[in-house]
């Protein structure tokens, strides 16, 4: 479950900045912008949820102290354009990483 906890970690925090990227976009693709509003909308409420899920089935503290680390992590992370687009692109790779070492349980 520690690989999990990792990922859960790093998928809220690429969703943050999927969310912020989503707030300052600028750019003329549609495509895009509806994309990021996809992440950034049900990616945040999925990914709420698989913190709430990782309480039943872990110790229900360690998903807990996660969100303490990931709601540090993202404010301590500068407002970088070029990382929070890297983080867009990743955030779809990374939850369903962690969805499926949930299913797993590792």
């Amino acid at each position: 479950m520690k690989l999990f906890i990792y990922f859960l970690v790093l998928t809220g925090v690429l969703q943050f900045l999927t969310a912020h990227l989503c707030t300052q976009f600028r750019g003329g693709s549609k495509a895009f912008f509806n994309y990021l509003n996809v992440c950034a909308g049900i990616g945040g409420f999925a990914t709420i949820g698989l913190f709430i899920w990782a309480c039943f089935l872990t110790t229900w503290w360690i998903p807990i102290a996660a969100y303490g680390v990931k709601f540090i992590i993202q404010t301590l992370i500068p407002p970088i354009p070029i990382l929070e687009l890297v983080a867009s692109w990743l955030f779809p790779a990374s939850f369903i990483a962690t969805v499926v070492l949930l299913i797993l349980q590792i």
